[in-house]
C-alpha cells in the first residue's frame, strides 16, 4: 500500500477547520453551564478538551461514560452534580441526537429521490423496507436491554412504592429486579442474532420482551419503559419471516463494533450504579438487605448478575470458537481425483491440483466434491 501524505496547505486547512469545530462545540457546552465565580471560559474549554480526548483514547463510542465522568469530577467543585449532568444531557442532544436525526432524514430523502422510479412499485418499496427492518429491530432490542439494565441499577421513584408496596409483596419486587437484570443482558446478546436474522434469536427476544414488560411494572411501576418495550414487541410481530436463518445463536461470530457496544452498555450500567449511590457507604451487608427502600441492594445484586452473565457468555463464546481444520489433501486422494476428472466432460475438477481445498469422495469413489473453509463458512 502506498499512502500519500496530504499537502501542507491541506493539512493546515484540516487543522484550522477541526480546531474551529472543537472551539464552537466547547463554547456550546460552556453556554449550557450556569454562570459561576472562578469558573471561566478557558477553564471549561480545557476540561471539555481533556474529557473528549480521554473518550477518544478509551475507544468508547462517542466517549459515552468517560466524557461524563471526567467533566463531572472536574466541575463538581464549582457546580452541583445535577446541573452538570443537565448540561451534559442537553449537549449530547444538540451535538449528537439532533444532527443524527437531520442526517438520517437527509439520507432517507436522498435514497428515496435517487430510487423514485423503483419506489413507485409496491414490491420494490416493500423489499427496501424489509432490508432495513432487521438492523432497526436489532438496535431497538439492544436499546430495550440497556433500558432494563439501567432501570435495575437506577433507584426507582419513591412515591411509586407507596401504592406498589400495598399491591405487590416484597419478594416479588426483589425477584423482578433479578429477572429484569437477566432479561436485559440477554436482550443485549440476542440483538446481534437479530441483526444476523437468526430465527432462534427472534423467538427468544419476543419472550424476553414480554417478560420485561411485565416485571418492569412489578419492580417499580415504570410504565414508560414498559410502553417502549411493548412498542418494540409490536413491531417484531409481523416480521417473523425476515428471520429465516437456522442454527444456534451462541456460535455467532460477533464483530468488534458490536463487542465494543456491549462493553459500552455495561460500562454505562456500572457508571450509573456508582453515580446513583455515591453517597451510600459500601458495606457487605448491602448484598443481603431486603426491604422496599433498599434500592442500592437490588442495584448491586442486579448489576452483579448482569456482569456474571456477560462473563459466562464471553467464556462460552471463546471456548466455542475453536477452529475446525479441514483434512489435508494427500497424494493418493489427489491421484484418485485426477482419475475421476479425466473421465469427466468438465475441466472444473482440475482445480483440485491447486491443493488449497479438501476433497470428499462418495462411497463408490467415482465422484467427489471440493470444499474449503473461508472464515465462518464452508464453501463447496
Amino acid at each position: 500500500f502506498e499512502i500519500t501524505p496530504p499537502l501542507l496547505s491541506v493539512s493546515l486547512r484540516q487543522l484550522l477547520v477541526s480546531s474551529l469545530d472543537w472551539i464552537v462545540v466547547g463554547t456550546l457546552f460552556y453556554s449550557l453551564l450556569p454562570a459561576v465565580e472562578n469558573l471561566g471560559y478557558i477553564q471549561v474549554l480545557s476540561i471539555f478538551f481533556v474529557a473528549n480526548a480521554l473518550g477518544v483514547l478509551a475507544h468508547v463510542p462517542g466517549g459515552i461514560g468517560v466524557f461524563e465522568s471526567v467533566v463531572t469530577v472536574a466541575l463538581s467543585q464549582y457546580l452541583p452534580v445535577e446541573q452538570i449532568l443537565g448540561a451534559i444531557i442537553i449537549y449530547r442532544i444538540i451535538y449528537y441526537i439532533i444532527p443524527f436525526l437531520i442526517s438520517l432524514a437527509y439520507f432517507v430523502i436522498t435514497i428515496a429521490r435517487s430510487n423514485k422510479d423503483k419506489i413507485v412499485k409496491l414490491n420494490t418499496r416493500i423489499a427496501f423496507i424489509r432490508q432495513l427492518l432487521p438492523p432497526l429491530l436489532s438496535i431497538s432490542v439492544f436499546s430495550s436491554g440497556l433500558l432494563l439494565l439501567l432501570s435495575v441499577v437506577n433507584p426507582s421513584i419513591i412515591h411509586k412504592y407507596h401504592w406498589l408496596g400495598e399491591l405487590v409483596p416484597l419478594p416479588i419486587i426483589e425477584i423482578s429486579s433479578i429477572i429484569l437484570s437477566v432479561s436485559g443482558v440477554l436482550l443485549l446478546l440476542l440483538s446481534h442474532g437479530l441483526f444476523k436474522r437468526y430465527h432462534n434469536a427472534f423467538e427468544l427476544t419476543k419472550k424476553l420482551l414480554l417478560v420485561g414488560m411485565l416485571f418492569i411494572m412489578l419492580k417499580g411501576a415504570e410504565w414508560e419503559i414498559s410502553l417502549a418495550i411493548g412498542l418494540v414487541y409490536a413491531l417484531m410481530l409481523p416480521c417473523e419471516n425476515l428471520f429465516y436463518r437456522k442454527g444456534s445463536v451462541v456460535g455467532i461470530k460477533y464483530s468488534l463494533g458490536w463487542l465494543l457496544s456491549l462493553s459500552a452498555a455495561l460500562f454505562l450500567m456500572i457508571w450509573v450504579l456508582f453515580f446513583s449511590y455515591q453517597d451510600v457507604d459500601y458495606d457487605h451487608s448491602l448484598w443481603f438487605t431486603f426491604s422496599p427502600d433498599s434500592h442500592v441492594s437490588r442495584a448491586l445484586r442486579g448489576g452483579a448478575i448482569a456482569i456474571f452473565i456477560v462473563l459466562a457468555f464471553v467464556v462460552r463464546y471463546f471456548s466455542s470458537r475453536t477452529q475446525l481444520k479441514s483434512p489435508q489433501l494427500d497424494t493418493p486422494s489427489l491421484k484418485q481425483a485426477m482419475e475421476i476428472v479425466a473421465q469427466s466432460p468438465s475441466s472444473h475438477g482440475y482445480l483440485a491440483l491447486v491443493q488449497d481445498k479438501s476433497i470428499l469422495f462418495n462411497e463408490d469413489k467415482d465422484a467427489f466434491l471440493m470444499y474449503a473453509r473461508a472464515g465462518h463458512c464452508w464453501v463447496v
